[in-house]
């Protein structure tokens, strides 16, 4: 069950047994209670067997997205929306492409589709690929472990599309690696094939360019250190974001939440 109404002063928190919160995207107020049976009903009730299947398969959809936030937790705050509600969609069709195991087991094998993922939208305001005319050129060497990305002759002007005027702009380079998850047939769950590897990531950032510098050629270089080298079926993450400033203060570069976006560029 779910209400929705224009927030004003409303209360945020879970009381009462209902979730009340703001969808940041539209603004709106909800009010948001749990349905459906209980795990004590789902293992009991033959009947249940699919809702059961699907709720512990569901238990990793979630870490999967939580996964994917943290690998790119840098830039993360240039993503808006509910684009979490995406990556679980997202995960969950990943799961479904398993049609080797039985349902309630599926794995999530991000390592087999990693082109996929670059068409994750994570802000709904500015779509990356609106803001950014031009696809950066993304290289990396056998190991994975340097990436380098290119955008040869940019003209900020002419190749970054933004909304209202601007002054300035900043990159990004966020570099990550996330695991597939597969299941402990041992402990009767599921579990990172490597874990906590979302938490190897490194970021670069390019200076603050005045818009109207002229053409450049733009590069950014991450480099993941010797212990954090990636391993066999690690896939790694590359994000690219975008920061708008102003300087509504003479001699000072302003940015504010919301001014900018990210996505993913690549997937290796």
């Amino acid at each position: 069950m779910k209400q929705t109404t224009k927030y004003t002063n409303q209360p945020i928190g879970t009381f009462g047994g209902f979730r009340h919160y703001v969808n940041t995207a539209t603004g709106q107020y909800i009010v948001a209670g749990k349905g459906g049976a209980n795990k004590k009903q789902l293992k009991s009730n033959p009947k249940l067997i699919r809702s059961l299947e699907n709720s512990d398969e569901w238990k990793i959809v979630g870490k999967w997205s939580h996964q994917i936030r943290m690998s790119m937790s840098d830039i993360i705050h240039l993503a808006f929306g509910d684009y979490t509600a995406g990556l679980n969609q997202f995960a969950k069709n990943l799961q479904k492409m398993d049609v080797e195991s039985l349902k309630g087991y599926r794995l999530i094998e991000t390592s087999k589709f990693k082109p996929l993922l670059t068409s994750i939208n994570f802000n709904i305001r500015h779509p990356f690929n609106k803001v950014l005319v031009r696809i950066p050129d993304v290289t990396t060497d056998s190991q994975r472990k340097t990436i380098t990305l290119n955008i040869p002759g940019f003209r900020a002007c002419n190749e970054i599309i933004w909304p209202k005027p601007y002054h300035y702009f900043r990159f990004s380079l966020q570099i990550g690696q996330i695991s597939d998850y597969i299941w402990n047939e041992s402990e009767r769950t599921y579990d990172q094939q490597y874990p906590d590897i979302e938490h190897h990531r490194v970021v670069v950032r390019s200076e603050w360019i005045d818009r109207l510098a002229g053409i450049f050629d733009l590069s950014l270089t991450a480099s993941f250190p010797d212990e954090y080298l990636p391993v066999e079926n690690a896939t790694v993450v590359v994000a690219l974001g975008i920061e708008i400033g102003t300087n509504e203060t003479p001699g000072t570069i302003s940015f504010k939440k919301g001014d900018g976006t990210m996505a993913l560029v690549a997937c290796l």
